[in-house]
């Protein structure tokens, strides 16, 4: 793995998603509690680009771009950004 590889974990796209809450859109885990429509709060995203989040059900899930899907939530977007984005799983909103 190269530096370039980790690139996206510290784009600005990545590090404004701390403590903003998300909707589970889908999720490539057979295994994992939280289903489609969860919601929670992105507690860190971490060196690898995965975005782990708290769920209101009390469940922990770290997100993959590139395979599942989420929303950030309009209601809790700061100053000058809509927040209603559908992350693509590339990392992309």
């Amino acid at each position: 793995m190269t530096d370039d590889d980790n690139d996206d974990a510290q784009s600005p796209s990545f590090s404004r998603l701390q403590g903003r809450r998300v909707r589970l859109i889908s999720c490539d885990d057979p295994h994992t509690r939280p289903q489609p429509g969860t919601r929670g709060r992105i507690t860190f995203v971490d060196g690898l680009a995965t975005v782990h989040v708290a769920s209101d059900d009390g469940s922990r899930l770290g997100l993959i771009p590139g395979v599942d899907q989420w929303e950030v939530d309009a209601a809790d977007a700061p100053d000058g950004d809509s927040g209603d984005n559908v992350w693509n799983g590339e990392g992309q909103p």
